[in-house]
């Protein structure tokens, strides 16, 4: 069942080459803002306000300028592996916090080759309700363009029988 579980499987190898995109577009964009108000009267305060935006806008636009690129294409077939639950824990949605929770799996690969699920996996409630510590979740991904694993289809299993080891 796939619902609210976040769609990229290793956040560190989405948020890397995001930032480096997001840099290198600073530097760009910067360039052509002292380029273009280097003689301008108001130049000094213009690029104070553009430094400022950019700093806050970029790093999120790059990684999302690569999640959208990587997901355009898919460039292997979809796998399935299986994960054992080594933790599990929510946050958000106390009497203090109005916002919703948000409920977390840590997972630890069972099959050879398993893509890394890097450092956490978000998931729905339901798939959170139907899987203890110990338990093992059913993942299948795929691969997008720069090699970074994406959730196709999450299935849980409280109890299941654990599979042999190397087996897809």
């Amino acid at each position: 069942m796939l619902g609210a579980e976040q769609r990229c499987l290793d956040l560190w190898a989405l948020e890397r080459p995001g930032l480096i995109f997001a840099a290198g577009a600073f530097v760009g964009l910067m360039g052509l803002i002292i380029l273009f108000l280097r003689g301008s009267s108001r130049g000094h305060r213009l690029m104070v306000e553009s430094f400022a935006v950019l700093s806050f806008s970029l790093p999120l636009s790059g990684i999302q300028v690569i999640s959208d690129y990587s997901q355009a294409h898919y460039i292997t077939a979809p796998r399935k592996d299986f994960y054992r639950v080594t933790g599990r824990w929510t946050e958000g949605g106390g009497r203090r916090n109005r916002s919703a929770p948000r409920y977390y799996l840590t997972l630890e690969p069972l099959s050879d080759g398993a893509p890394r699920v890097h450092p956490h996996l978000q998931v729905s409630g339901v798939n959170y309700h139907d899987v203890q510590k110990g338990g093992v979740v059913k993942i299948i991904s795929q691969q997008g363009r720069l090699n970074i694993p994406w959730l196709v289809r999450l299935e849980t299993s409280s109890d299941g029988p654990l599979p042999a080891r190397g087996r897809n």
